[in-house]
């Protein structure tokens, strides 16, 4: 999700422990990331720079 809240990659998978994301068309800036689980949710804020 950007910082002006577009949601740019969704993935629902279950049982994985590691995702990948290509970030080669994405500007620099300012991401956040939003893990839900079992557990609950937890966000983390990427920032890209290029």
């Amino acid at each position: 999700m950007t910082y002006s809240g577009k949601l740019i990659f969704s993935k629902n998978k279950l049982n994985d422990t590691e995702v990948s994301l290509n970030t080669d068309n994405q500007p620099s800036g300012i991401y956040f990331i939003e893990v839900k689980t079992t557990q609950g949710i937890v966000y983390k804020k990427l920032n890209l720079i290029k």
